[in-house]
């Protein structure tokens, strides 16, 4: 994740500003760990936001292909 991504999906989640910015300090010097950071979190009496996507739910997903090509109608 970019370093951009994780401050917006902080502020989405309503986060302080000053826990932020302590999170934020913390990528910066060790890298963004999904659990560690959702640690930090939860002591602070937050929801985890990080750890709590499955990988099954990845797996178990098809895609959809949608032609993005416009097509001739004769009517």
């Amino acid at each position: 994740m970019k370093r951009s991504d994780i401050e917006f999906e902080l502020y989405c989640n309503y986060i302080d500003s000053e826990l932020i910015e302590k999170i934020m300090e913390y990528v910066d010097t060790k890298g963004f760990h999904a659990q560690t950071i959702d640690a930090m979190l939860v002591e602070q009496g937050y929801e985890e936001i990080f750890s709590d996507v499955d990988e099954r739910d990845y797996q178990e997903s098809y895609v959809q292909k949608i032609s993005h090509r416009r097509h001739l109608d004769e009517n």
